[in-house]
């Protein structure tokens, strides 16, 4: 999988096929956690860097942003398997 963020947003699958993010804030939740590779990014964090003027209520919405990003970024991953690629941890989230 090749991430590519420089201009536009982009994820490349192995095969280099564009992978479809989704809209516009759950590309925003996997730039963050781009920006942060390999560090926890606490889930209070995400949520006042998405949505800076209404944070309140908005947990059910990150769950699932997440929930999205992990189907795409990981397709042929089973149903109730541990994501290998966006992992829950300490109270946040780890790409």
């Amino acid at each position: 999988m090749e991430f590519q963020v420089l201009g536009p947003l982009e994820v490349l699958d192995d095969d280099g096929a564009l992978v479809d993010v989704g809209p516009k804030q759950q590309r925003a939740l996997l730039a963050l956690l781009l920006v942060n590779a390999n560090r926890v990014v606490a889930t209070e964090r995400i949520i006042e860097a998405l949505w800076p003027d209404d944070p309140y209520g908005k947990e059910k919405t990150l769950w699932v942003y997440v929930s999205r990003l992990r189907s795409a970024l990981e397709p042929d991953r089973e149903a109730n398997t541990k994501s290998t690629v966006l992992e829950t941890r300490d109270h946040g989230y780890s790409l």
